[in-house]
């Protein structure tokens, strides 16, 4: 699940920044794309889902399994990563308006999923780390397909709209063949989970 949360939003925020203008464009028209900081606050919404999915996923995980005495300090470092919310946004908003907002939250996600890893791997997992994040991390060809697909959507981004949504179009079935080329035997254990969930 880890892994597929992962995909999914590098895959949001690595394209999305890309097509906020073109997406605003063709859902509310030309006024709304061209407002002053509209396409960057999407954009920056875009990246967020990437820290939403992972954080989900891990703290879904580790409170699952935490003893009382470990979610205490879990809480404790929810409710100081909650003031440090607050002090980013008050201060990023200053400088960059809205978008300070978002940039806020993934900080504080960021330590929240470091967080989650370091209690799985120091705490629960132990000895077994090195099979584990080869387990659950994407693989290197995977990365590399998702930011050369990025630099070629960023650089379609100055070209004619219809283009720019075909090299879009594009570049997701390059992604969708590369992650049924290598990730397969994934997919295919999270389908047998699901199905032995509903048995």
């Amino acid at each position: 699940m880890l892994k597929l949360a992962f995909y999914l939003g590098l895959i949001v925020a690595l394209h999305g920044p890309q097509y906020s203008r073109l997406a605003l464009s063709f859902l509310y028209g030309r006024r709304w794309a061209e407002t002053e900081g509209a396409a960057s606050t999407l954009g920056g919404f875009a990246v967020m889902v990437f820290f939403l999915a992972t954080n989900g996923i891990l703290e879904a995980y580790t409170h699952a399994v935490m003893t009382p005495s470990e979610l205490s300090s879990a809480n404790l470092f929810l409710l100081l990563s909650s003031f440090f919310n607050v002090i980013c946004s008050i201060t990023l908003q200053a400088y960059l308006g809205a978008l300070g907002l978002i940039v806020a939250n993934c900080l504080t996600m960021s330590a929240r999923i470091l967080y989650a890893i370091y209690y799985i791997l120091r705490v629960r997992l132990k000895g077994a780390r090195s099979l584990v994040l080869a387990d659950l991390f994407p693989r290197i060809e995977v990365i590399s397909v998702l930011f050369f697909t990025s630099v070629g959507t960023v650089f379609t981004s100055s070209l004619d709209a219809w283009i720019h949504l075909g090299g879009g179009v594009l570049a997701l079935g390059l992604i969708g063949a590369v992650l049924w080329l290598r990730e397969s035997s994934s997919f295919t254990k999270l389908k047998d989970l699901k199905r032995r969930k509903t048995e």
